[in-house]
């Protein structure tokens, strides 16, 4: 469990410190987070697998709470501890995780946290770096449904093969003229995976015994904002290989992204694509050989936001049926700044969802929504 793993990385942090001595600050304690009530309307085609529409009324709530701790010891480390508590789910309660120690030679982060591939994108990688109000990777789908039958496409555009926020130990180098690399191993896909050493686990994880690696690049050119970042991950199929396994998918999982963005006069825009091939470890023989592509804009202008978000991805999802799964997610939002911390946001939802078996509507969807929201950071 994750209290396991606070105990587990507070040790490994202590042999990487070796004899730094007694601390020359008191240690620091922070929270922070956020909370956001959220109301909206949806009119969805086709959420149950049937041709008529559906338009509904909801109310739906977001928020996280971050407990942080750091200490800087007498030989220059710094210690930095976090904690994200989801005050808005039943399953994952605990988020990331982890325990980062820094000094003038990198950082290494020890915990559950998201590979250095995914990190290291997702500040140039379109609607990832322009959301100003609520994202267009994760809030979508909980008013335009993603079909419950036939559509197996994971819509979450960033590098990673199913070991989301698994336990693993990533380094990253100090940045040199506007370049950092980072390196990430991770041991399992399996969240919380302690006592999961013997390497025999299974269920419906995609990866294990994995590796990332990405580096970016961020400058100020002549009053120009670059920033540009690339990634590669690959892993093994947890089990041994799956049947039918082999050809044009090669076998293990792996993928790869870049992405670049440019901001100016209170605008940004960027645009990110990726690729992953994957075979998922459950007996149905089921495959992802995804392409995804991402574009974003935001302006600025005073205590004014404004934002579009546009997303398309493809994915061959089983090799029975001929085709593929198809996504398309587009959001434009307006964000205002109405004190420190507080924000009001309206946000505009298209999204079209099309399965690759063709001969049913159950895969199919597509749908609008409207949404606003006050959000309040601390």
């Amino acid at each position: 469990m994750k209290k396991q793993l606070m105990t587990t990385t507070a040790l490994v942090a202590a042999g990487l410190i070796g004899t730094a001595g007694a601390a020359n600050a008191q240690l620091k304690l922070g929270l922070g987070g956020f909370q956001e009530a959220i109301v909206g309307v949806a009119s969805n085609n086709s959420p149950d697998g049937e041709n008529r529409a559906h338009q509904a009324f909801d109310v739906q709530h977001d928020g996280e709470i971050h407990f942080k701790a750091s200490q800087t010891l007498d030989n220059g480390l710094k210690i930095r501890t976090r904690v994200e508590l989801e005050s808005s789910t039943q399953s994952d309660q605990i988020d990331e995780a982890y325990v980062d120690i820094s000094g003038k030679w990198g950082a290494i982060r020890i915990g559950a946290e998201d590979n250095a591939a995914s990190l290291m994108n997702t500040g140039t990688f379109g609607a990832w770096a322009t959301n100003v109000g609520q994202n267009t990777n994760f809030d979508v789908t909980d008013w335009v449904l993603k079909p419950k039958a036939g559509f197996t496409f994971d819509l979450t555009q960033r590098l990673e093969l199913g070991e989301g926020d698994s336990e693993k130990i990533t380094y990253f180098t100090p940045r040199v003229g506007g370049v950092q690399v980072g390196v990430s191993w991770i041991p399992s896909g399996e969240e919380e995976a302690n006592g999961s050493i013997a390497g025999t686990e299974g269920g419906a994880i995609d990866v294990a015994r994995a590796w990332a690696l990405a580096t970016n690049y961020r400058a100020k050119l002549g009053g120009v904002g670059v920033g540009m970042a690339a990634g590669y991950m690959a892993g093994n199929q947890p089990g041994g290989q799956a049947a039918g396994e082999g050809g044009d998918f090669g076998g293990d999982p792996k993928g790869w992204t870049m992405s670049g963005a440019f901001s100016f006069s209170g605008v940004k825009i960027a645009a990110g694509y990726q690729s992953r091939k994957s075979i998922t470890s459950d007996s149905s023989g089921a495959v992802l050989d995804s392409n995804e592509l991402s574009f974003g804009a935001k302006y600025k202008f005073g205590k004014n936001h404004v934002s579009a978000g546009y997303l398309l991805g493809k994915a061959e999802s089983t090799r029975a049926i001929a085709g593929d799964d198809e996504a398309q997610r587009l959001m434009i939002s307006y964000r205002r700044d109405l004190a420190k911390g507080v924000q009001y946001r309206l946000n505009f939802i298209y999204a079209d969802f099309n399965g690759e078996d063709k001969t049913t509507l159950a895969d199919d969807n597509e749908g609008t929504a409207v949404t606003t929201s006050i959000r309040v950071a601390f």
